[in-house]
């Protein structure tokens, strides 16, 4: 039985308190009682492998009910400011922006985060999201790396399996043309209305001889239908035969105004695989299409406490088949760079890479390059990576190699342009 079912059966066996809205964490912090299934925090801690006895007694203390038969946890996600308002944990600057009661006491595991009261002044700074450019937007704030319908959701999946219709806004994929054949042969992310970051190597060298990047499209879920629409995870056909269905946008597609690949991009090393992609038109902002926020450190030199990655795209699932036809993510396991090195002895790997690997099938395979490597923050999701390359064979584990975008970020804005 694996140590993750053992700290949930001790959870389901301890004598619990009677559930109040408010609660105070095991180191002080405010939060409510709320299922574990609604409280990251708690669900990072019982899945990270370096969980430490620490974290187990922080667990089982943070018991406080039952909601039917799932336990119920305090959560730090949620906590009350100075004057007694309940508020969220968020980023110190977002909170600037949105808020004047702001507690300044740090909130559990989050870095630099700090209460805030939460209020219709976030959803007022979310219409001005839509006043998109050229330009991505601030980190900071609430318009980037966010899913469609609200401005914080944390993933709870990441298996593998198929996403739901608005998660991970910012994906798409890259049409190329040759002999009036259109083909999709790499992924990118959108981080403006008139960008799409990738890999250099989507846009120039050998690539180029099965064709030409011509359009990216958007709004994408299932690559053999133009409109869909789920039942939960499930496809609908019939729109009729249910009542409640939900449906995202028409795929758009926008033509490649230019390819920008980086200058000193290098095919034998992989270093500086990265580029962008201008587009004719400018994308619009909604709830299937909007931009990821672009990172605000180097992870890899400074990883967070809870450090979950996020991969998402339309690659194949394994060897036999080319590209999977609906819209799938994983979980992959960040892997420092010396580790990473073992596994590529015949290329020189540096601080300009970063690493993270699947287990089994769940992998990048064909179809997955330029796809952002993804880091979901308190506030939002930022793309820290770029799929480089990989191993010859799908599903092994051996370790993926992405380009740091991080490194990256002055030339990005050297680059753009109105």
């Amino acid at each position: 039985m694996s140590h993750v079912l053992h700290v949930l059966l001790a959870l389901s066996i301890i004598t619990f308190v009677k559930p109040t809205e408010d609660c105070t964490t095991p180191d002080g912090s405010n939060g409510s009682c709320v299922s574990i299934s609604s409280c990251p925090y708690i669900l990072d801690l019982l899945r990270a492998r370096n969980r430490t006895a620490e974290d187990v007694a922080f667990i089982r203390k943070s018991s406080c009910g039952f909601e039917g038969s799932m336990p119920k946890v305090c959560c730090p996600y949620y906590c009350m400011t100075p004057s007694g308002k309940q508020g969220t944990c968020v980023q110190r600057e977002a909170c600037r922006q949105i808020c004047k009661d702001c507690d300044v006491k740090k909130c559990h595991g989050f870095d630099n985060s700090i209460c805030c009261e939460s209020n219709s002044n976030q959803e007022r700074a979310l219409i001005n999201c839509t006043h998109i450019s050229a330009y991505p937007y601030d980190p900071n704030g609430y318009c980037c790396g966010s899913d469609g319908g609200t401005n914080i959701k944390f993933i709870i999946g990441g298996d593998g399996h198929t996403t739901k219709l608005d998660q991970y806004p910012w994906l798409s994929l890259i049409e190329y043309e040759k002999a009036g054949e259109t083909k999709i042969l790499c992924g990118g992310a959108l981080i403006s209305g008139k960008y799409v970051m990738t890999a250099a190597h989507c846009v120039t060298g050998p690539i180029l001889d099965l064709g030409l990047p011509k359009a990216a499209r958007f709004a994408e879920y299932n690559t053999e239908t133009l409109l869909d629409c789920l039942n939960g995870k499930k496809p609908v056909i019939d729109l009729f035969e249910l009542d409640i269905v939900e449906c995202s946008d028409i795929v758009l597609t926008l033509s490649i105004e230019r390819t920008i690949p980086h200058s000193q991009y290098n095919p034998k090393t992989n270093e500086n695989d990265i580029a962008l992609i201008r587009l004719a038109d400018m994308a619009p902002y909604t709830d299937f299409i909007r931009p990821i926020c672009l990172p605000t450190k180097d992870y890899s030199k400074s990883k967070p406490r809870v450090f979950r990655l996020f991969s998402a795209g339309w690659g194949a699932n394994n060897s036999s088949v080319l590209r999977s036809t609906v819209k799938v993510h994983v979980n992959p396991e960040y892997v420092e760079l010396q580790q990473c090195q073992k596994s590529y002895d015949k290329i020189i790997l540096k601080d300009i890479q970063i690493c993270a690997k699947g287990e089994n099938e769940n992998d990048w395979c064909k179809g997955d390059s330029g796809g952002p490597l993804m880091y979901q923050t308190l506030n939002s999701f930022q793309v820290i990576g770029l799929l480089s390359f990989g191993p010859k064979d799908c599903g092994t584990s051996v370790p993926a190699v992405f380009t740091n975008v991080y490194s990256f970020n002055d030339w990005i804005y050297s680059v753009i342009r109105p």
